[in-house]
């Protein structure tokens, strides 16, 4: 795979991590096909559309938890908009077999001890439009106030993938 890191040096201001059982919450489903279901610290995000546009009050995974977005095929794309206040926190599970996408204007972490392994990966602070993503446009945008997006953990992307962490503020030290 092939990591692209946007932006410049800086750091998130977290709270501490999420607790080690916590998993996204407050989905809504914006355009194509999903359904999510939760089992313990697990959840399941089944696609059944090549793109799919889910809203998020929070996206979090603590230490001992996962999630997993079942994709039709490797060249589906899940767009996950966090619209809660806070930054999204990752330090379990996050796994794929097509490619997610994780905007959060106030930020995205992923800490020590984190495990990504997807198709390909793009983690924003900047926002995407429905439109430009439904239309396979990725044009990020966004204010200079947007979060910062670090990378602490292990990020892992399919043989002809890829990991962008995209935003004003960019560290990857996985």
């Amino acid at each position: 795979g092939v990591l692209v890191a946007l932006g410049t040096a800086g750091g998130a201001a977290l709270a501490g991590p999420p607790a080690v059982n916590a998993l996204p919450s407050g989905a809504q489903l914006v355009a194509g096909q999903a359904s999510i279901a939760t089992s313990g610290n697990q959840m399941t995000v089944t696609q059944g559309s090549n793109q799919a546009i889910l809203n998020w009050q929070r996206f979090d995974i603590g230490a001992n938890a996962g999630v997993r977005f079942d994709q039709p095929s490797s060249a589906a794309v899940a767009l996950n908009r966090v619209i809660g206040g806070d930054p999204s926190q990752i330090y379990g599970k996050l796994s794929s077999n097509g490619s997610v996408f994780l905007i959060n204007p106030q930020g995205v972490l992923f800490g020590a001890g984190a495990q990504v392994d997807v198709g390909a990966l793009g983690a924003s602070s900047l926002n995407l439009s429905d439109s430009a993503f439904l239309s396979g446009r990725y044009d990020f945008a966004g204010t200079s106030g947007a979060g910062a997006v670090r990378n602490d953990g292990s990020i892992r992307a399919a043989a002809g993938g890829y990991v962008a962490l995209i935003g004003p503020s960019v560290v990857n030290r996985g």
